[in-house]
């Protein structure tokens, strides 16, 4: 999350602990709470004008993440773009 928030605009958590825990060896992290309402709950609320500028916004945070150069350190387990339904990458 640092390394995204050094090269972008894009809006990152503090990311206060990451750790496994127990037998299962589980991954969680401990990050800023990030006060709002979630924007599935007041999209149908939303006028055209509103849902076409967080669009942008939204577009313009995916087009950021799309060049920031690879750390070299992570990657998809199948090593394949990710597929999902709204954003394609």
């Amino acid at each position: 999350m640092i390394y995204i928030r050094e090269r972008t605009t894009v809006p990152i958590p503090n990311v206060y602990s990451l750790f496994q825990a127990g037998v299962t060896g589980k991954s969680y992290i401990i990050m800023e709470r990030v006060t709002g309402t979630s924007l599935g709950d007041i999209w149908p609320s939303l006028r055209y004008i509103e849902k076409e500028a967080i669009s942008a916004k939204i577009t313009s945070y995916i087009d950021q993440l799309r060049c920031i150069p690879s750390p070299k350190a992570h990657c998809s387990v199948s090593n394949k773009p990710l597929r999902d339904r709204i954003f394609w990458t």
